[in-house]
């Protein structure tokens, strides 16, 4: 899982350094833990759907999010930028991986408004 969300890291990172923008690494850890929250948000909605039991309100969104942003924050602290830029310098197929990274980013809000959306 860790190696799964530092090359998630990464890879958004890497997108808007070369984008040009300043905050990348802001940028690229709080995309990639939002989408775990969505994730985690969208389980919660199919729990939610199949016990007919609310689960889903604006306080366990909001305690979802800040949970993953703060979980996000301290864990990408002892994780270097660069140190990950090293290892995965030569990669193969470098597009492809990026392509599925973006995939899985939509994949997960699809997923999240499929599940609120079956949830109502």
């Amino acid at each position: 899982m860790r190696t799964i969300i530092n090359y998630l890291y990464y890879k958004t990172s890497k997108f808007y350094k070369n984008w040009g923008e300043r905050g990348y690494l802001g940028t690229g850890e709080t995309i990639v833990f939002g989408s775990i929250a969505l994730n985690l948000l969208s389980i919660l909605a199919i729990i939610s759907y199949l016990t007919n039991i609310k689960l889903i309100s604006i306080e366990i969104i909001s305690f979802v999010f800040i949970f993953s942003w703060i979980w996000g924050y301290f864990y990408m602290r002892k994780i270097r930028y660069e140190d990950l830029e090293m290892k995965y310098y030569n990669e193969n197929n470098s597009m492809i991986k990026g392509w599925i990274v973006f995939g899985y980013y939509f994949l997960s809000t699809i997923f999240y408004a499929f599940c609120l959306i079956i949830n109502n």
